[in-house]
């Protein structure tokens, strides 16, 4: 009887301090400082910050290039852990910090984000911005960072769980993010494959039929133009297996429904003073934490409330005169390319007559192994 009843004491005692310790700690998770001051070396003046009851901020600064450092902060303050993930995803790192996954489905995307390049494009294309464009991004980057480098007892408790750290972002990071999302919403790669495909398996003219080509019937020029740009020249591609590591083929899943959506209903009929204009970009905003954030950016000369998807500035949103959105009606924005090896040098692809050298990227997958003496394994 003593006995059970020292286990019955030990039990409720292991309760209480277990209730205790979450208690005590679970305010500190995530625990933000969203009031009181804050000091930032990165802006040049004061920045005020007022969130409000849903917790939005909005950023007042003397500048635009401050309130764009604040939005990168805060940014870091709601959304890091997303972030992260986002940027490795656009960086084909996500296998570096999450492993390579079920059936190595982690990897293939790292595979397919570095076979596309997002990050080759994004430094070539931060070099080809204008000086304030530039500006602008370095200082989201110069915000962002700030808050990783200076507030790391507040970071996220969903890196402790997934069992790495973030790291400091640089411009091309953001780049890439923002080709990850352009990829993201073009759609029709799977399509172009399939549509080789049935091209060599049926021909153009009964390729036609299934999927009729848009365009001005009554221009001749443009319609065997835009024929003759799907028939195959080259030597019979053996389909989705041939392509890049780790992609296959899925058909026609994008085509026929799907896309956003944005329309204007006068102020007469809504029974406003104004028009109004309602936008649906499609991102489903019943993930958590959604793909939006929302934010407000007020400077003497630039006023605007509205979302952005993890890079500076406002993406849907509206200001004093105006409200815009976007609409992605799904359009033919990706082409495949099927190259000829030159049979006298397999280095080489044949255009035409013509012999070019193919050019070689090297890249190094690094892969979270238990297994492996450091915990990481490459791939090459």
């Amino acid at each position: 009887m003593r006995l059970g009843l020292k286990i019955l004491i030990g039990v409720l005692g292991l309760i209480l301090l277990g209730a205790l310790t979450v208690w005590l700690i679970l305010p500190k998770l995530n625990d933000r400082q969203v009031s009181g001051q804050i000091e930032l070396s990165v802006l040049d003046a004061p920045v005020t910050v007022v969130r409000d009851a849903n917790a939005t901020p909005y950023i007042y600064a003397e500048t635009l290039v401050d309130a764009i450092r604040a939005q990168g902060f805060v940014m870091g303050q709601d959304r890091l852990f997303q972030l992260e993930i986002a940027k490795r995803a656009a960086t084909g790192r996500l296998s570096e910090a999450l492993g390579s996954g079920p059936q190595d489905a982690i990897l293939s995307l790292d595979r397919e984000a570095r076979t596309i390049g997002f990050r080759r494009l994004a430094e070539r294309q931060f070099e080809l911005l204008s000086p304030d464009s530039r500006e602008l991004v370095s200082a989201y980057v110069d915000g962002l960072n700030a808050y990783i480098t200076t507030r790391a007892d507040t970071h996220p408790m969903e890196f402790g769980l997934a069992g790495f750290e973030p790291e400091v972002w640089t411009e091309t990071d953001v780049l890439s993010f923002m080709f990850y999302m352009g990829w993201g919403s073009s759609a029709n790669f799977d399509a172009e494959l399939i549509a080789h495909e049935l091209i060599q398996a049926v021909g153009s003219e009964v390729f036609e039929e299934i999927a009729p080509i848009t365009n001005n019937p009554d221009d001749e020029s443009d319609l065997e133009a835009t024929r003759d740009a799907w028939l195959p020249t080259s030597p019979r591609w053996t389909g989705p297996a041939a392509a890049p590591h780790g992609w296959t083929g899925k058909g026609w899943r994008q085509l026929g429904y799907g896309g956003s959506n944005n329309w204007a209903v006068t102020g007469q009929k809504a029974g406003q003073p104004a028009a109004i204009v309602t936008n649906d970009p499609h991102l489903d905003s019943r993930s958590l934490p959604g793909p939006w954030h929302p934010v407000g950016i007020i400077t003497p000369e630039f006023r605007v409330v509205g979302v952005s998807t993890g890079h500076p500035g406002i993406v849907v949103g509206r200001n004093e005169h105006v409200a815009f959105g976007v609409t992605n009606a799904y359009a033919d924005a990706v082409d495949v390319y099927v190259e000829t090896i030159d049979p006298a040098n397999p280095d080489h692809y044949l255009e035409g007559a013509q012999s070019y050298p193919f050019e070689t990227v090297l890249e190094t997958n690094r892969v979270k192994d238990e297994t492996a003496s450091d915990g990481f394994r490459e791939e090459h």
